[in-house]
């Protein structure tokens, strides 16, 4: 018995029929009670007793309705946490921020950020600009926060690519590929969230 053979049978029990089953899962007629035959080959016993043309469950049946709806609760909670994964709305975020943004207006913000979204952990490390920089390029730190050291109102850096200067140097950028490391200059009067 596998999954597909439940949801069959759990289709024909919530609408009594073949046909309204066949309609619940976008099936044809035949393939459902071909399903629900083998279903009881492979059990061994009948599920429904076959009277004028309906169908009537039978107590084996009735019992394992009962038990196959735990595994449709277990499935159904698995899609919605899939949804919320895909939603960002669960998960994990690591962070990691210069101790100037981190133990002041960053509280607030990541604050904000869990209670609109309560399944998502968040990790925060404090740590000097130079850690920030390393902890994103390297993958350990998704975001990375920091007081903007050239004094500019706002810097967002991205790595493309790494390149050699006309001189062959390496020139390294701030953050790895498909990463990102976002340095905020936060003034006392703005507010991050």
């Amino acid at each position: 018995m596998d999954l597909r053979h439940l949801e069959v049978f759990n289709a024909v029990m919530r609408t009594g029929t073949t046909v309204g089953a066949a309609h619940l899962l976008c099936a044809s007629q035949p393939s459902v009670s071909n399903t629900i035959r083998h279903l009881e080959d492979m059990l061994g016993f009948d599920l429904f007793d076959r009277v004028k043309g309906k169908l009537v469950p039978t107590e084996e049946a009735k019992m394992l309705f009962k038990q196959a709806q735990d595994v449709f609760d277990a499935f159904a909670n698995t899609r919605r946490m899939v949804e919320e994964i895909q939603g960002n709305r669960r998960g994990s975020l690591t962070l990691v921020a210069t101790p100037t943004v981190g133990n002041s207006v960053l509280p607030a913000a990541i604050a904000a950020f869990v209670r609109s979204r309560p399944e998502v952990k968040v990790i925060i490390e404090i740590d000097r600009l130079e850690k920030v920089v390393q902890m994103v390029e390297c993958g350990a730190a998704e975001l990375g926060v920091a007081i903007n050291p050239f004094g500019l109102p706002t810097v967002c850096i991205e790595l493309r690519a790494r390149q050699k200067s006309s001189a062959g140097q390496d020139e390294r950028y701030f953050a790895a590929r498909h990463r990102r490391l976002a340095a905020y200059f936060v003034q006392p009067r703005h507010r991050l969230g």
